[in-house]
């Protein structure tokens, strides 16, 4: 199931014939759906955090998977001292993925919404709505959340 916040883009196709994708708002989705699997990947900054996470556990069925690839904001020293790793390798992944360095993308163009939401916040909200739930630090300002549902 692909959520948007308002009309799908385009439908995607099932890569397996048993498999089947279909794009909604979340809120148009009843309760009891039972999804195997539910994924956000950098989406749930431009959301009230447990609202989404409530929504994400009562759209998974029982043994089933809620996976999500967040963003958080930088505050605590700890944070700053990944920081001072990331970004030159930030700088760095964009060189070498970029055929000129000339052209390198440094910044992304597109309009971005920043995450107001540190990690320790993040960990929170999940430790009340999502009990067990695994919240890990990555690299480039992102944190990896994985909870088998109740």
């Amino acid at each position: 199931m692909v959520f948007t916040s308002g009309s799908p883009c385009g439908e995607p196709r099932p890569r397996r014939p048993d498999a089947s994708r279909s794009a909604s708002s979340c809120s148009e989705v009843g309760a009891g759906t039972g999804y195997d699997v539910v994924t956000a990947i950098a989406v749930v900054h431009h959301l009230d955090l447990s609202v989404a996470l409530t929504a994400m556990r009562r759209l998974t069925k029982p043994g089933g998977t809620i996976l999500i690839v967040g963003c958080y904001r930088s505050a605590t020293v700890s944070d700053y001292l990944i920081d001072v790793v990331a970004i030159p390798a930030n700088l760095l992944a964009g060189l070498l993925k970029s055929r000129h360095a000339s052209s390198a993308r440094i910044a992304i163009s597109a309009r971005a919404a920043p995450a107001c939401t540190t990690l320790g916040q993040v960990r929170k909200v999940v430790a009340d709505v999502l009990p067990g739930a695994r919240v890990c630090r990555r690299l480039f300002w992102r944190y990896t959340l994985s909870c088998t549902a109740g």
